[in-house]
């Protein structure tokens, strides 16, 4: 088992790791791994991906910054043998590398496996909120076909 962050170097992989875990087709994600501010990881296991993590760095408004985990997913027959915590491990890592204040990541109630992981990982339970969302009319897939 091995994690590792992927950089412009590793363009080709990173749409098919992105492509495999979202369902998404014709990728190109140079602009996501050319951001400074933006964190793909990858978990493999015998040379192939079975889990990935990414996120962004947010500046906080009373200062330093924070990494937002927004997805960390590892696929059903890999799971409960650590590639879950040792992608959430790198990201920490990183996070606390580059001086962050904190590290946040969504988990809701019909979540529990990701809720166990962080909690066993020392995280604790923010308040609870709701994500909202805005559709902006440009499609995902126009977004990415630039």
């Amino acid at each position: 088992m091995s994690v590792r962050r992927l950089g412009i170097a590793d363009a080709q992989s990173a749409g098919a790791i992105i492509g495999h875990f979202t369902g998404a087709s014709e990728l190109d994600p140079w602009d996501f791994l050319a951001d400074p501010y933006t964190l793909l990881m990858v978990a493999t296991e015998g040379g192939m991906p079975v889990g990935w993590l990414y996120g962004h760095e947010l500046l906080r408004p009373a200062g330093g910054r924070m990494l937002l985990i927004a997805a960390i997913e590892v696929e059903v027959p890999a799971r409960r043998r650590g590639h879950g915590r040792a992608l959430l491990e790198a990201a920490l890592g990183v996070a606390k590398a580059r001086g962050h204040v904190e590290v946040v990541a969504p988990a809701g109630p019909g979540d529990p496996g990701a809720r166990a992981l962080f909690a066993g990982a020392g995280a604790r339970q923010a308040h609870l909120r709701q994500l909202y969302r805005w559709s902006l009319g440009v499609s995902d897939s126009a977004a990415r076909s630039r």
